[in-house]
């Protein structure tokens, strides 16, 4: 071996070995960006759901000591509870995007659209029927009953997860065992149809 051929050689190990140290520096931050970002996103999601129990919550104090089936009563009321109840979904919305890596094969849409398209679908019917002004009694009075209790009993255990510091985006699976058996309104069969009880 000539003294140029053994430099050469030389050259290429430091090169391969400067490479691969390189590429390990580059595989470590990009490893710890990744995981910043990641828990960033959590926090931002645990931020969200905190005020997704915050304003579920606030749906039911705006009565303060007045029965709240005499407080929806007027239509700007219960239009306020409903959009209220909006607003907290799309905190929930918005936490489970940010952490959706992390909720891969875990459903939060049952959920969703029981609160979105069963209870408020509820609210919404007894709402135009309280804007037209029709005489009479609402005949559904008693499913907007416990429809609203049954949102208040969700209400509640948003605010108990958040009290015990649970503000992680749940699913349908902890939606189911721990809320869904406490729901009463025949509403949870028809909107929560992914499990059985």
């Amino acid at each position: 071996m000539t003294q140029k051929s053994t430099f050469l050689g030389k050259a290429l190990v430091s090169t391969i070995c400067l490479l691969f140290i390189i590429s390990i520096g580059l595989n470590i931050y990009q490893y710890n960006t990744i995981n910043s970002e990641r828990n960033d996103n959590t926090n931002k999601a645990r931020n969200f759901i905190s005020d997704q129990a915050a304003t579920f919550a606030n749906v039911f104090s705006a009565a303060g000591s007045t029965n709240i089936l005499e407080y929806i009563k007027k239509p700007d009321h219960l239009s306020q509870m409903i959009e209220s109840i909006q607003i907290a979904d799309s905190y929930y919305l918005a936490a489970s995007k940010l952490v959706s890596d992390q909720l891969s094969g875990k459903g939060i849409i049952e959920s969703r659209n029981l609160i979105s398209n069963g209870y408020l679908s509820e609210l919404r019917a007894y709402r135009t029927f309280l804007e037209s002004n029709s005489n009479g009694a609402y005949e559904n009075i008693d499913q907007i009953a416990i429809a609203i209790n049954d949102l208040q009993t969700i209400s509640n255990w948003l605010i108990e997860k958040n009290k015990n510091n649970d503000s992680d985006v749940y699913t349908d699976n902890d939606f189911y065992k721990e809320v869904y058996v406490n729901l009463k309104s025949d509403i949870k069969n028809h909107y929560f149809t992914g499990f059985s009880s």
